[in-house]
């Protein structure tokens, strides 16, 4: 029987297909398939009705394509521009009684450029909600607790499913270990503690994967430090919202599994805020008839808020842990407006957490840029929108992404640098091309690196430290500064 496989000579095949070779293997006489022009997928509607998506080169555009399986056609339609490339969609009739399609050709100007198999996807057969079992670790598995899971189909991602599983009874500060039923790997979570009995430790960054070798190098290195979480300022998987980028977030996945599992299996929970990458055309703004609701947000960022339970809509949010930390998440601009009724929350949320030792903003554009411009937008507004109330409110550092660099602030208050002020850190470059930073002179820059970074942030009884390290492990920052250093 005919096998096919792919060749890759180049990074980034999921961005351009054309730089994968795709082969017929099928006897001596098989000849090369050509470059790849198409990338194809089930989708499956809400009443569970097959359609092949075909995703293609622009070229291919206003094109026609149809779908063959053996002898039998079975339909066709056009392919119309769709986010630098060509989008197709071809409802799958059903197969003859007692009998299933085998491979179906994607088919367009008398040439093959695609193919799936439906057996492989399982399409129209809607899955099992998935069963975890977890219990302390070094206790017995039998006497293990049991959840269900919520199942939900995901919109815009063809024939897949998200299972979302609540755990309860959990005791904080400790070890667990869980199994999904069915499954023979065994994992591990930790909970936090619910005082700083411990010193805690999560890793910091933004801006993730522009190559997945990248983003898993990365994350190694922070796993190195055993945080206890990561938290990403935005852009992930540059998908930019897109269903023609679903191969980045399978990338992107797929990174996190490779890097972020630790010793014995550990998995290292992570929170993000939104990024501009996340969203189609970037920013709300992009949308003229844009309207600050759910289903407008969900519209223009559907696998963000599909993806992340926190912060959930409508897209900022605060995060405590115990009485010693929390995060608040912000929407910079990018599925809701800064000023009016986020910045009320913002005010309110400060308040509710006066007096607690750590608390930190995270949000993806940054009030003092390394790279961009410094009067440019949304960084004026996030500057003289919020920046006033996290000075009002006694935040001490606040992280901030977006920029492809990394860079620590002089302490700032009232715009100028002052020894009570605010330490900006951060400008996102864990995974992504390095820039060279066009605003590294800057006045309000203390220090700068234009190399793939994690912030390790640790936290005990003493107070904070940050150290900041590339992605080969070397220390290229650290804050408060040790005595001498000379970075």
């Amino acid at each position: 029987s005919a096998r096919r496989v792919g060749l890759h000579p180049s990074v980034n095949t999921s961005v351009d297909a054309t730089k994968a070779v795709g082969f017929s293997l099928a006897g001596k006489d098989a000849a090369a398939a050509g470059a790849v022009r198409a990338r194809t997928m089930l989708a499956v509607d809400a009443g569970d009705r097959p359609s092949v998506q075909v995703f293609g080169v622009a070229g291919l555009a206003g094109k026609p394509v149809e779908l063959r399986s053996g002898s039998h056609a079975l339909g066709g339609g056009v392919f119309a521009a769709e986010g630098g490339g060509a989008l197709a969609e071809v409802a799958l009739p059903e197969a003859p009684e007692g009998e299933a399609w085998g491979v179906i050709e994607v088919v367009s100007a008398g040439e093959v450029i695609g193919w799936v198999k439906p057996a492989e996807w399982g399409y129209g057969k809607r899955p099992e909600p998935g069963v975890v079992r977890y219990w302390p670790k070094g206790t017995e598995e039998g006497g293990a607790l049991r959840a269900t899971a919520e199942l939900t189909r995901l919109v815009k991602w063809p024939g897949q499913y998200r299972q979302r599983v609540e755990l309860t009874g959990l005791k904080p500060g400790t070890d667990y270990r869980f199994r999904a039923e069915g499954h023979g790997e065994e994992f591990g979570f930790r909970t936090m503690p619910a005082t700083l009995t411990r010193p805690v430790r999560f890793a910091e960054g933004g801006d993730t994967r522009h190559e997945k070798a990248w983003m898993v190098r990365t994350n190694r290195v922070a796993m190195a430090y055993d945080p206890d979480f990561v938290v990403w300022g935005g852009d992930f998987a540059y998908a930019n919202g897109l269903e023609s980028n679903l191969p980045r977030w399978e990338e992107w996945f797929e990174a996190n599994h490779e890097g972020l599992t630790g010793a014995d299996n550990r998995v290292v929970p992570i929170m993000g805020a939104i990024g501009n990458h996340e969203v189609v055309g970037g920013y709300y703004t992009s949308h003229a008839e844009f309207k600050p609701v759910d289903e407008w947000r969900a519209r223009i960022a559907p696998y963000f808020y599909q993806f992340f339970a926190f912060p959930g809509q409508p897209g900022y949010g605060a995060l405590d842990f115990g009485d010693y930390l929390s995060f608040i998440v912000l929407d910079s601009g990018h599925t809701n407006p800064i000023a009016g009724a986020q910045t009320e929350w913002l005010e309110k949320a400060l308040v509710e957490r006066k007096g607690r030792p750590h608390v930190f903003p995270v949000y993806h554009v940054p009030a003092y840029p390394s790279q961009r411009s410094y009067d440019g937008q949304p960084t004026v507004q996030v500057r003289e929108t919020w920046v006033p109330l996290f000075e009002k409110h006694g935040i001490e550092v606040a992280f901030e992404h977006h920029d492809h660099t990394y860079k620590r602030t002089h302490p700032i208050r009232g715009g100028k640098v002052s020894a009570d002020g605010i330490v900006y850190i951060g400008d996102g470059a864990w995974g992504v091309k390095e820039r060279e930073g066009a605003s590294k002179d800057a006045w309000y820059i203390k220090r700068f690196s234009s190399k793939r970074h994690a912030i390790i942030v640790t936290l005990d009884k003493d107070g904070r430290s940050f150290l900041m390290v590339d992605e080969d492990g070397k220390v290229i920052d650290e804050y408060p500064e040790k005595a001498g250093a000379g970075r």
